[in-house]
C-alpha cells in the first residue's frame, strides 16, 4: 500500500530485530504517525529503551525495511500521540489498571571518595494493581539501591518516583516514614521479627504507628492476618518456638496487616529449604490471586516462574521487563517435590 494516513495491517516477527521482544500478532493503524523516514505504527517499552516499531509504507521490500529499522529505531523518541496507537501484548491489559508504582528516569549516584558511582542509570517502569513483579539482577547490577527506593529508604538523584499516585522525591524524612508505613508491607530475607515477643505482638507493630488505630483494633487486625497466612495456630508463640517458614509466614502477615497499596519482598525465600520456599511460594500466589499487588526482589531466576512479570537489571539499567504467559503452579511444585522425611 501507498500512501500516508492509508490503513495499515501488518504482521512482523520483532523477535529477529530485539530478542527481548513478543511478537506483534498485528497492528492496525488507521492514521499511522510519520516521523522522519519511518512510518510509526507502535511501540513498546523494553528494558529501559522506548522501542518503536513500524515500517515506511514506501519500502519496496523488507530488506529496505530491515535496515531502516535497525538505523533508525533506536533514534526515533516516540510522542504521546504515539501512546494512541499502541498495540502490544506486553501490555497485558494493564491499561485500565491503577498504577501502583512508577519509576520516571530514576538515577541514583553516590559519592565513593573522589569517584562518583552511578548506581541507577534512567530506570522507568510501572507497575500495575495486581501484579506479581520479581524484579533479578546480580551483585552490583543496581537491585539493591532499586529496592531502597522503591521501599521509600532513599530518595532519587534525578527522575521522579510516585508511590500510589504520590510524588516521593522531594518528600521529607517524617513523611516517606508515614508513607512507608501506610503504602508499603516489608518483607525480609531474614524475617526481622522482635525477639521474645509474640506472633501477634510482631504483627501488631506497624499499626502501633498509626494513631487512628486503637489497642483493641491492632490485636484484632493482627490475629486475622495472621490466619490468614495459615498461623491462627501459633498466635501466641514467639519466634524461638517456630520454625524458619513460621516465621516467614509472621513476617508476611505484618507485611498485610496494613492493607498497603503493594508488598515489597527482599528475598523472601533466601533462607528457607525448597520445601518451604515453595510453601511461601504458594501463599505468595494465593495473595497474587486475591489481588494484591507484589514485587519480589530476588537473585533466584526460578522465582520468576511463578510471577506474573519479571524485570532484570544489569549495571544500573533495566535490560529486560516481560511478562509471563505461562505462570508455573507453586502448589504444583510442591506437590511434586519429595515426600518430607525425618532422616
Amino acid at each position: 500500500k501507498k500512501g500516508y494516513g492509508e490503513f495499515a495491517t501488518i504482521k512482523i516477527r520483532i523477535e529477529s530485530l530485539f530478542p527481548n521482544a513478543k511478537v506483534f500478532q498485528s497492528v492496525s493503524v488507521a492514521k499511522p504517525v510519520r516521523d522522519e523516514e519511518i512510518t510509526i505504527l507502535g511501540f513498546q517499552h523494553i528494558g529501559n529503551t522506548d522501542v518503536v516499531f513500524g515500517i515506511d509504507l514506501f519500502c519496496p521490500d523488507f530488506n529496505t525495511f530491515y535496515k531502516q529499522c535497525s538505523l533508525s529505531l533506536h533514534a526515533i523518541a516516540p510522542s504521546k500521540s504515539h501512546k494512541k496507537i499502541i498495540m502490544s501484548e506486553t501490555s497485558n491489559n494493564n491499561e485500565n489498571k491503577k498504577v501502583v508504582i512508577e519509576l520516571d528516569n530514576v538515577r541514583r549516584d553516590f559519592l565513593v571518595g573522589d569517584e562518583t558511582v552511578h548506581a541507577l542509570k534512567g530506570v522507568s517502569f510501572k507497575i500495575y494493581e495486581g501484579e506479581f513483579v520479581t524484579i533479578m539482577g546480580k551483585s552490583g547490577s543496581g537491585k539493591s539501591t532499586l529496592l531502597n527506593q522503591l521501599g521509600c529508604l532513599d530518595t532519587p538523584s534525578k527522575g521522579e518516583y510516585y508511590l500510589d499516585g504520590v510524588s516521593v522525591r522531594k518528600m521529607s524524612r517524617n513523611d516517606r516514614a508515614i508513607l512507608r508505613n501506610r503504602k508499603i508491607g516489608f518483607i525480609f530475607q531474614n524475617y526481622n521479627l522482635l525477639p521474645k515477643t509474640t506472633s501477634v505482638e510482631n504483627v501488631e507493630l506497624p499499626l502501633m504507628y498509626n494513631p487512628a488505630i486503637n489497642a483493641e483494633e491492632r490485636k484484632q487486625r493482627a490475629i486475622e492476618a495472621l490466619k490468614a497466612v495459615g498461623l491462627g495456630e501459633r498466635l501466641y508463640h514467639k519466634s524461638n518456638q517456630m520454625s524458619g517458614g513460621q516465621m516467614q509466614r509472621v513476617a508476611i502477615a505484618r507485611a498485610l496487616v496494613n492493607n498497603p497499596a503493594v508488598i515489597l519482598a527482599d528475598e523472601a525465600t533466601g533462607n528457607l529449604d525448597t520445601r518451604t520456599s515453595f510453601e511461601i511460594l504458594v501463599l505468595f500466589q494465593k495473595l497474587y490471586a486475591e489481588g494484591r499487588t507484589i514485587i519480589f526482589v530476588t537473585h533466584n531466576p526460578d522465582i520468576a516462574k511463578y510471577s506474573s512479570r519479571n524485570i532484570e537489571l544489569r549495571d544500573g539499567h533495566i535490560i529486560s521487563d516481560t511478562y509471563n504467559d505461562h505462570i508455573l503452579s507453586a502448589a504444583e511444585g510442591l506437590a511434586a517435590l519429595p515426600a518430607n522425611t525425618d532422616e
